[in-house]
């Protein structure tokens, strides 16, 4: 009895009540629209990557007894070795990776500047408020440094490791050209890098084992430096022959054809919800 009354005064409360339901209900889905139509559009390119193995830890038929020599000669002998693919995602979140990436290919300005894209020209056109072009001045100090810069550029890319070992990157920004751009310059280069480091270590590896083994007529000791030099050159050999030394391109990054952001649909969907 009391339930069928609870119902009753329900719906007549509704009923009383329609019009400020319907106009509330219209102003969230007119403002919703609106801000999906006029909230900037941010386009988001990919990449998949299978890290490379090159055999770090095959060390074993070098005796422990060398251990103290293969570290002055910087060769790691050791089991507990960080992986090609760890170091390479720290060093693309570093921001002195971001520094040799902004000197090569003038990212920076892009990052921080950019106001929006024109889709005829395919042009970014930039924020007077932040950068005079006609100048080439920073008009706002703080967003001229390049650790501001480094943190936008961090907001913006997204780095996502799979149990498999397989690695996805994404970057957005309002040109969806310079988004696919950016992942090129940033696969390109992190194995160039990585890839270079390893190669003056080796060198600088060899040089020293071969002068340390001037020094000494002990058969197993010559032998063991020996095994350290070979080692070496195998790391320099590959490394000279892999230009995809840390991360193989399984699926290259692309331009997208469509904004990742906003979602229209989800942003008017919840402003009915509301």
């Amino acid at each position: 009895m009391n339930t069928n009354i609870d119902f009753k005064n329900f719906w007549k409360s509704l009923a009383d009540n329609k019009k400020f339901i319907l106009a509330t209900f219209l102003v969230f889905s007119f403002s919703g629209a609106l801000f999906s139509i006029f909230s900037t559009k941010l386009y988001e390119s990919g990449t998949t990557l299978a890290p490379q193995s090159h055999g770090e830890n095959q060390m074993s038929s070098i005796p422990s007894s060398l251990g103290s020599l293969a570290g002055f000669a910087g060769v790691d002998i050791s089991t507990e070795v960080i992986s090609k693919k760890d170091l390479a995602i720290q060093t693309i979140k570093s921001l002195n990776f971001f520094k040799s990436l902004d000197e090569k290919y003038s990212i920076a300005l892009p990052i921080v500047a950019a106001k929006k894209w024109d889709e005829d020209k395919n042009l970014i056109i930039l924020d007077k408020s932040i950068y005079d072009e006609s100048k080439n001045l920073y008009l706002d100090k703080e967003k001229s440094s390049i650790q501001y810069a480094h943190k936008e550029f961090l907001d913006l890319v997204n780095i996502i490791e799979y149990d498999t070992g397989v690695v996805e990157i994404t970057f957005r920004h309002l040109s969806p050209y310079l988004a696919k751009q950016i992942l090129d310059h940033v696969i390109v280069e992190i194995n160039e890098q990585i890839r270079n480091d390893v190669i003056s270590v080796a060198d600088t590896s060899i040089t020293y084992l071969q002068q340390e083994s001037i020094k000494t007529n002990i058969s197993k000791v010559l032998e063991g430096i020996s095994a350290l030099i070979l080692s070496e050159i195998n790391k320099k050999t590959l490394a000279n022959s892999s230009p995809e030394y840390v991360f193989k391109i399984i699926d290259p990054p692309f331009v997208p054809e469509k904004e990742a952001y906003p979602n229209k649909l989800l942003i008017i969907i919840l402003s009915m919800l509301l």
